[in-house]
């Protein structure tokens, strides 16, 4: 075998055929080819013989290895390396530093952490210890046998109260008696004979009358009226109180305008105004009104035989008047 180059690492002689340095295992880079150039020039090294233990000869006069190794460059001394270990490095090496290196950042931070961090992390521990290994089970049952733990209650030394300053009783309002509200008073009947009463009365009892004619439309059936109380009932007729009904609730007289006068042949003749309150709803859509005219009334009373007669009806537009001056003289 011969020497051909030299590894370019170490400087180890080369064989032929060698892909990497026996010495420190570089790849060994490929020979070039020899071309039509110049001569490549040939060393020669002298290998040292080695002496060999010395093999059996077998009967053909040939001798048999007892140990061979594949890759084993004759008449190189063998020294139990392959050549088929040179083709990778090994990395276990860097693993274990990088393993080595990160096992002692962690036990630099474990020995050498903060004060702060140490108190932290064991309360943790001793909450997580304490808490967690009791999860699931029950509460402990007090043994009724054992005594209670003595507990002693401090009292508290209290401090010196002043005197309470004594409020006066006020003197107690004496409670006003409430004064009734004054009640009106109705103007009273004249009692001049004039025969108010019977007057009114009748009056009263026309008007129902009255509203009648309105309700009906028969204003020929209405009796004791002049000629000039058929034409203004007729003429309300036509033109106000058609199409409505009314229901009469109280007829009052105003007392201060009630006036009378006696006549030759022995009858009465009185002048008064009244108030009226009643009903009314529109036959159309049936609403309802409340209806409250006001009417001058001149009317004759005979009191020898009992007659009387509606002489004459106007109503009375904004009627202005005292409701303490109204008397009421009938109610249906």
């Amino acid at each position: 075998m011969t020497v051909s180059r030299y590894c370019i690492k170490c400087g180890a002689p080369l064989l032929d055929g060698m892909r990497f340095c026996p010495k420190c295992g570089a790849p060994v880079a490929a020979a070039p080819v020899q071309g039509t150039g110049a001569p490549q020039q040939t060393v020669t090294t002298q290998i040292p013989q080695m002496s060999y233990p010395q093999q059996p000869v077998n009967q053909t006069g040939s001798y048999t290895a007892q140990h061979t190794t594949a890759g084993i460059v004759p008449g190189f001394p063998y020294d139990g390396y392959v050549e088929e270990d040179y083709r990778r490095p090994s990395r276990w090496p860097y693993v274990v530093l990088v393993l080595a290196i990160i096992a002692g950042i962690l036990a630099g931070l474990y020995y050498f952490k903060p004060a702060v961090l140490n108190s932290g992390i064991d309360k943790i521990n001793e909450i997580a210890h304490t808490e967690f290994k009791h999860i699931g089970e029950k509460e402990p049952e007090p043994s009724p046998s054992s005594s209670p733990s003595t507990v002693i209650a401090v009292t508290p030394t209290p401090e010196p109260t002043a005197a309470p300053t004594p409020t006066p009783t006020p003197a107690p309002t004496p409670t006003p008696t409430p004064t009734p509200a004054p009640t009106a008073t109705p103007t009273p009947v004249p009692t001049d004979p004039t025969y108010f009463n019977e007057i009114t009365g009748i009056f009263a009892d026309f008007y129902q009358s009255y509203l009648d004619v309105y309700n009906t439309g028969r204003l020929s059936e209405l009796k004791n009226i002049s000629s000039d109380v058929y034409s203004f009932m007729d003429q309300r007729l036509a033109k106000n109180n058609k199409g409505y009904t009314f229901r009469n609730r109280t007829v009052s007289i105003l007392g201060s305008s009630y006036k009378t006068k006696e006549n030759s042949d022995g009858s009465i003749t009185a002048d008064f105004q009244a108030h009226f309150e009643n009903d009314c709803w529109r036959t159309s859509d049936n609403k309802y009104y409340d209806n409250q005219p006001d009417m001058k009334v001149t009317m004759t009373y005979n009191p020898s035989d009992k007659t009387w007669q509606i002489d004459k009806l106007s109503m009375v537009i904004d009627a202005k008047y005292d409701k303490n001056d109204l008397i009421i003289v009938k109610t249906q």
